[in-house]
């Protein structure tokens, strides 16, 4: 089969040297939609709040959801795990831990010795193959016991939400933290909020306690682990960046709402210490922290990283429920792709707050689906030049962050490694 060849950013000699020699190039994955075994391994089962066999919020053509966890790529019973990661070899690796592969419930619960040992076994064969692991502790299958008890991270008291949390990441750092150096508490940190607001109407309160669980586990790594383990912890935050369609007030007024209400919402007090204004209309049903509460938060992260899809355009028209995209609910700002019958292009990947930060920046997922791919045959699938062409694009679009404003660049994964 011919190798396919796009010209990429690495042909151009403008951009040789431009990221750093430490650049962690990589490649993002997901437990629940990689390992299958959904009831295998002393797994215990998640609450609903990822998508089931009867949620709409799906893409058809590019995954069967009937299997809802349980086969997928399949990579818990796989038995030779280094066959998986050896074509990745010397690149660097992001997967996620499943609570309920690991600890089947709180602080009280029973730790899964299985679960432990799939991990071990996993994290060896990446170091085994030259790949440096970064792991996420949480990416919303939260055990169904937490759920009961208290609705998890809905919880109108977070007390024993964060006590549970902080034992499961414990569990974590202990047995696996010699060898993992780079931790992220909770990926897409938004989402899950997100879609408590479209189940149940929890969001601000879920949004509100993601925070503090996340900086009470922050807090117990630096204070009982980091300074023997040396590695480093932040969170994943996600944001598909909103750039005004035209110069008028509403518009600009538009593209600054959905910014602050899914990025600013966590990241203002993280690198911060302050909280987004972006919610006024929710009044008292949006949480604030206690001076107390915003020391523990502020600082929370060793460095900022994002995970971005795309960019579209502010129209400042109304909003309407008909503009709603699923998860895109709580921007409540009317939006599209297209200005003058074009897709906003690459430009619009570039409206990045790193002024405001002084360290390393990752992009921890980007990644560019193809359309009817399942449709496709193997050579068709294979020869993907519009995908290798986004991918340099982006590149190219992180390499002239950090010529023409200094941005600290420090890591790019694509998505994703397997799905």
């Amino acid at each position: 089969m011919a190798q396919v060849h796009v010209k990429t950013i690495a042909d151009d000699p403008k951009y040789a040297g431009v990221l750093p020699a430490d650049f962690l190039h990589g490649y993002a994955s997901a437990a629940y939609q990689v390992e299958g075994g959904a009831s295998d391994g002393g797994r215990g089962p998640a609450s609903g709040t990822l998508p089931s066999r009867t949620t709409r919020m799906t893409v058809k053509r590019l995954v069967d959801h009937t299997t809802c966890g349980g086969k997928m790529s399949s990579c818990f019973n796989r038995t030779r795990l280094d066959r998986i990661v050896s074509p990745f070899r010397g690149h660097a690796l992001s997967p996620w831990h499943s609570p309920v592969r690991n600890h089947l419930g709180g602080k009280s619960d029973p730790v899964n010795e299985e679960g432990i040992r799939y991990y071990d076994n996993l994290i060896n064969a990446l170091l085994d193959a030259n790949i440096e692991p970064t792991i996420t502790l949480l990416h919303y299958d939260i055990p169904q016991a937490l759920q009961d008890r208290y609705r998890g991270f809905a919880a109108a008291d977070p007390s024993q939400l964060v006590e549970d949390f902080v034992e499961y990441v414990r569990i974590c750092f202990e047995r696996f933290g010699d060898r993992v150096k780079r931790w992220l508490t909770i990926n897409e940190v938004h989402l899950l909020p997100s879609h408590f607001l479209c189940q149940w109407g929890y969001s601000p309160l879920v949004g509100h306690n993601s925070i503090l669980t996340h900086a009470y586990a922050v807090d117990l790594y630096r204070s009982k682990f980091q300074p023997t383990q040396a590695g480093v912890i932040g969170i994943a935050l996600n944001n598909e960046w909103v750039e005004p369609i035209d110069d008028s007030p509403n518009a600009i007024a538009a593209a600054k709402l959905p910014v602050a209400r899914t990025l600013g919402w966590f990241a203002d007090p993280i690198f911060k210490g302050t909280q987004t204004v972006g919610w006024e209309a929710w009044g008292e049903l949006f949480p604030r922290f206690s001076d107390e509460e915003m020391k523990l938060v502020q600082g929370s992260a060793d460095f900022f990283l994002i995970n971005h899809y795309g960019t579209m355009y502010a129209t400042g028209k109304p909003y309407t429920e008909a503009d709603s995209i699923g998860w895109q609910t709580l921007d409540e700002v009317n939006k599209t792709w297209v200005k003058d019958g074009k897709l906003i292009g690459k430009h619009g990947e570039n409206g990045h707050p790193h002024s405001d930060l002084d360290m390393p920046i990752y992009v921890y997922e980007n990644g560019f689906p193809v359309e009817h791919e399942a449709d496709k045959t193997l050579e068709e699938i294979i020869d993907d030049r519009d995908r290798q062409q986004f991918y340099s694009d982006y590149n190219q679009g992180l390499c002239d962050a950090v010529i023409n404003h200094g941005a600290k660049i420090q890591g790019y994964h694509g998505w994703s490694l397997l799905e």
